[in-house]
């Protein structure tokens, strides 16, 4: 007799849990697939019957993660064409608040070699993605005008980059705030505490990009 498929379901989605809770707490490597069942409270052999291999299971746990950090932007944001600054902040902020713990996973991999970058298309617009398009279109708005100051043109940085630098500094302050925060003279908690000011400092590195 089958196991019912709402049964199934639910018992793929308890493995995948328990995964994604042992690989945030630990390396991805140092997680065996008897705890993996441990904690999902299930038999070792049920991980292999629905996930076939290890690295298949380790597969879909980055996917699902990379899918929530990389999934088309909510419907609520402010669409194109208001304030970037507002934009920019939306985006940041949601990435501080929400994706903590897919970021981790997804640096974890790029660690153990199992290259995130390939578990995902390209046709997701991500939130950097988004950053990358609108930035762009800021710079060509500037392009072939003067700076007032300067009486010069606009000589900008590649949108690209700076978007992945935003990044970079997202990932990182997820991965060490506290051994960042130190070596600034900064309190371990003050990620949180300044969460603010650092997401102005991110916005105002991009708006100053777009000219």
């Amino acid at each position: 007799m089958g196991v019912p498929k709402g049964s199934s379901e639910r018992t793929r989605n308890e493995i995948l849990r328990a995964a994604r809770e042992l690989f945030a707490e630990k390396s991805i490597p140092a997680v065996s697939v008897r705890e993996i069942a441990a904690a999902a409270g299930v038999d070792h052999a049920l991980v292999h019957r629905y996930f076939g291999t290890r690295e298949e299971m380790v597969a879909e746990i980055l996917r699902r993660e990379i899918a929530a950090v990389t999934t088309a932007v909510p419907a609520d944001l402010p669409a194109s064409g208001v304030d970037p600054r507002e934009l920019l902040r939306e985006l940041i902020a949601r990435s501080f608040a929400e994706r903590r713990t897919a970021m981790l996973l997804i640096m974890r991999a790029e660690l153990a070699g199992l290259e995130p970058e390939h578990l995902i298309g390209n046709d997701v617009l991500s939130p950097l993605g988004l950053m990358t398009r609108e930035l762009r279109a800021s710079q060509a708005r500037r392009e072939g005008q003067k700076d007032e100051q300067t009486d010069r043109r606009h000589d900008f940085p590649d949108a690209a980059l700076v978007s992945a630098t935003v990044g970079a500094a997202i990932f990182a302050f997820v991965a060490m705030a506290p051994w960042l925060m130190r070596e600034v003279g900064l309190g371990p908690d003050d990620l949180d505490k300044r969460l603010d000011e650092i997401v102005d400092i991110l916005v105002d590195v991009v708006v100053r990009a777009g000219g």
